[in-house]
């Protein structure tokens, strides 16, 4: 009998290995378990991405985003819309954030603020980063919730708003107009606190603020670590 020659493998560092493929035909996947992601050179413009998401539904490569034919629907609707470059900007730089720790974002988002003048399209934003954050697979519901503290809130009450947090649940719920959170009266002062307290112990709803400066509440400020900047349309 001939004896087996012996091979020399040579180690690979775990970031070259290459995506594994979905086989058409097969048993579901278990995405729990850990995945080496080749290196990814940085998407900065949103086209980029989507041409990313492109490759991966195309290759059927493995992937934890768990809905990447809406993201990339999502983010071709966006990028063919007229002008809202800031917005546009701001999701391409956010987008390849996600795709470079996309483990950390599918455990946790950060509470977010978009800040920008009266003019800017904080609202369109937001709608998106809702969309965004579901077909990632972080939150259960697309649409973002978006209340109109004045008229929504009609005191401080702390009751209200732990009622508000939890009937939103998982999802992502907007403050538009929430400069008023600087002010020095009563209400600002209780909605900050209620914010405060709420969130420290709770991971859901993702609260979004809209304002036009950041908070001066250095312990709410430092609270919403994902911020967005636009600017006028």
């Amino acid at each position: 009998m001939l004896p087996i020659p012996c091979v020399s493998i040579s180690p690979v560092h775990e970031t070259s290995l290459p995506l594994p493929i979905i086989p058409p035909l097969g048993p579901p996947v278990d995405i729990s378990i850990n995945i080496s992601f080749p290196p990814i050179a940085k998407l900065t413009q949103l086209q980029d991405i989507i041409h990313h998401l492109e490759d991966i539904i195309r290759k059927r490569q493995y992937t934890l985003i768990l809905y990447p034919a809406d993201l990339h629907a999502t983010l071709v609707e966006l990028n063919n819309l007229p002008g809202l470059e800031s917005v546009k900007s701001q999701v391409a730089e956010h987008m390849n954030h996600i795709i470079h720790n996309l483990r950390t974002y599918l455990e946790s988002i950060p509470h977010t603020i978009i800040l920008g003048p009266p003019t800017a399209p904080k609202h369109l934003l937001a709608s998106y980063l809702g969309r965004i954050w579901k077909w990632i697979g972080h939150i259960r519901n697309k649409k973002t919730r978006i209340f109109r503290l004045f008229s929504e809130l009609t005191g401080p009450d702390t009751q209200q708003m732990i009622h508000i947090f939890e009937e939103v649940g998982s999802r992502a719920l907007m403050f538009e107009n929430a400069d008023f959170l600087n002010q020095d009266d009563l209400f600002a002062q209780e909605v900050t606190a209620d914010l405060i307290n709420y969130i420290a112990e709770n991971p859901n709803p993702i609260i979004i603020l809209e304002l036009e400066t950041l908070p001066r509440n250095r312990n709410l400020c430092r609270r919403f670590q994902l911020r967005f900047t636009l600017e006028g349309e």
